[in-house]
Parts: structure tokens; sequence; C-alpha cells
């Protein structure tokens, strides 16, 4: 396998925003760079909840999110975000 490229230097954010946009890694970096780790103390960000609703309502949500190309639930979660903005 050849030797990985050397990683630029850049001047700005912005510079590197588009040489990662475009840029194969597989030439800068080889498989034994990676390392497994583990995140112990990492929280979930969302928490599971059970709400009794209408099946008709669950239906409805189905659809609009299936037109909006988003899963139901996400739909759901908007919902009460925006009804709860105050």
């Amino acid at each position: 396998m050849k030797k990985p490229l050397k990683w630029p230097n850049f001047k700005n954010e912005d510079e590197v925003r588009k040489w990662v946009d475009k840029t194969d890694f597989s030439k800068y970096l080889e498989p034994s760079d990676f390392k497994k780790v583990s995140f112990p103390n990492l929280k979930p960000t969302k928490r599971l909840i059970s709400l009794r609703v209408e099946e008709s309502l669950i239906q409805k949500a189905k659809q609009k999110a299936e037109k909006l190309h988003i899963p139901y639930q996400t739909l759901m979660r908007q919902i009460l975000h925006k009804g709860l903005e105050t």
C-alpha cells in the first residue's frame, strides 16, 4: 500500500469545508490509523415515552409524513415541539 498523503494546511474553515467535500480520505488514512473507542457516559438525547393516540390520528400523521418524506415519529415530534413553543 502507498504511503498516506500528508494533511494540507488551511487558511480558514471555508477552505477546510471545500477540501473535505471533495477529498477521498483513503489516500490520507490507513486502516491501522483507526482505533476502537467507546463513550460509556454518552446518554441518549431522546427518551422513549408511551402515549395513547387514536388510530385515525396515527394514520393521518403517517400519510402527511410520507408526503414530507420523513418518518412519522419525526413529524409527531415536530408537531409537539411547535405546539409547546410559546
